[in-house]
């Protein structure tokens, strides 16, 4: 339950430091600026959200193996540990990136600002198809009924907005990067209700 908690208060007060960003093909010069100008800000939206929260997304994957490790080890056991400890070492990349970004780069490193601002995008398409991976697993543990039934059905949608906003955001493409909004929301929802779900099941067998 702490890891869920912390996942959504760690994302909630990440969107709540730091305001919309650039674009994801906005040009160097507009990146630089905006990095120098909400440094406090972005560095710490960037340890919320890939530091905390991801630290928090990997409690809730072990609380949810731990559940399954009643059961004999299945395929999809594997894949739900793998696909979450790849977003969070994933974020962990980030955040040493964002922190760079944050810190060190002024108005005139308008090249290294795009560098840097590209990489930490890119990295964020590879983990939204982490986290696809992560929600396919999980449909698969709602089928075994290792999760509750709605979380099943939520990983569906959850999949699909992340597969669409990993391929705005690979590209650069703030169209289909938009789809990164629902992929959290949904994201939000269904790590919250594993996190919930486990913890209650380990109460009632306690």
């Amino acid at each position: 339950m702490v890891g869920a908690v912390g996942f959504v208060l760690a994302w909630l007060a990440g969107l709540l430091v730091r305001g919309p960003g650039p674009a994801l093909d906005a040009p160097g010069a507009e990146v630089a600026a905006y990095y120098d100008h909400h440094r406090g800000s972005t560095l710490a939206q960037a340890v919320l959200v890939h530091g905390v929260a991801a630290a928090c997304l990997v409690l809730v994957v072990l609380g949810v193996e731990y559940a399954t490790s009643r059961e004999r080890a299945r395929p999809s056991d594997v894949a739900f540990l793998l696909a979450g400890c790849l977003a969070a070492a994933i974020s962990g990349l980030q955040l040493g990136f964002d922190i760079t970004l944050s810190t060190t780069v002024g108005p005139a490193d308008a090249a290294t600002a795009r560098l840097l601002f590209d990489t930490v995008n890119r990295l964020q398409a590879v983990k939204f198809c982490a986290l696809a991976a992560l929600a396919l697993a999980g449909f698969e543990l709602g089928r075994r009924r290792v999760l509750p039934r709605w979380l099943e059905w939520t990983a569906l949608p959850l999949a699909a907005a992340l597969l669409v906003a990993a391929a705005g955001y690979l590209t650069l493409d703030p169209a289909l990067g938009d789809a990164a909004a629902l992929a959290l929301a949904l994201l939000l929802l269904w790590v919250a209700g594993a996190g919930f779900a486990v913890s209650a099941e380990d109460h009632r067998s306690g």
